[in-house]
């Protein structure tokens, strides 16, 4: 099935790019495109039914940089619960780390901004922000490693609009998107 979703988005995209000529831009409207935005949602919400699919569903996003800008833009809660598992039993002890790790910090900072909403916070701010990245970046090992981190990203509304939106300040090329998903296909190798 997913193999099908992968085929027919590949195409739809093609006939869509195709529908224009040198130095023309895309048009977002049209039969090409709506058939384009159609394989795009399908390949989207298709349901994983294993790590295999996963990998596969993350191989192909990281390959078609439209549809990796279209999930971190429009898509991305549907795709992280596209790409959630069935619980797996334990996890690595080195994210279980990064997560305690980043837990505390954002509490942390919560606990500081409800107790005294006057007081400076940006060195709380920063510690949030930099637990966080260590936490997206950190590579998962084990299924339950995959699992608790799309359960983090779909749970947490700062790592969320940070996949969804964030790029890193070195490489502005770079969206944290990309290398969370990295992270997770790191325990597919």
């Amino acid at each position: 099935m997913l193999n099908s979703l992968i085929e027919k988005h590949a195409a739809a995209l093609k006939t869509w790019v195709n529908t224009v000529g040198p130095g023309e831009d895309l048009e977002a409207e049209g039969e090409a495109y709506d058939a384009f935005v159609g394989a795009e949602y399908a390949f989207v919400v298709h349901q994983c039914a294993d790590p295999a699919e996963v990998q596969q569903k993350l191989s192909y996003v990281a390959q078609c940089p439209t549809l990796a800008d279209a999930i971190q833009i429009d898509l991305h809660s549907e795709f992280m619960t596209s790409i959630r598992l069935a619980p797996a039993p334990g996890g690595s002890s080195k994210l279980a780390q990064a997560v305690e790790s980043w837990r505390r910090a954002e509490d942390q900072y919560r606990n500081a901004v409800t107790l005294d909403p006057a007081n400076d916070r940006d060195a709380l701010w920063h510690a949030k922000n930099d637990a966080e990245s260590v936490l997206i970046e950190k590579p998962c090992r084990t299924l339950a490693d995959i699992r608790q981190k799309i359960e983090i990203a779909l749970d947490s509304d700062s790592v969320f609009e940070g996949l969804a939106s964030a790029t890193y300040s070195a490489d502005t090329e770079e969206r944290v998107l990309r290398v969370f998903l990295r992270s997770i296909l790191e325990a597919a190798r």
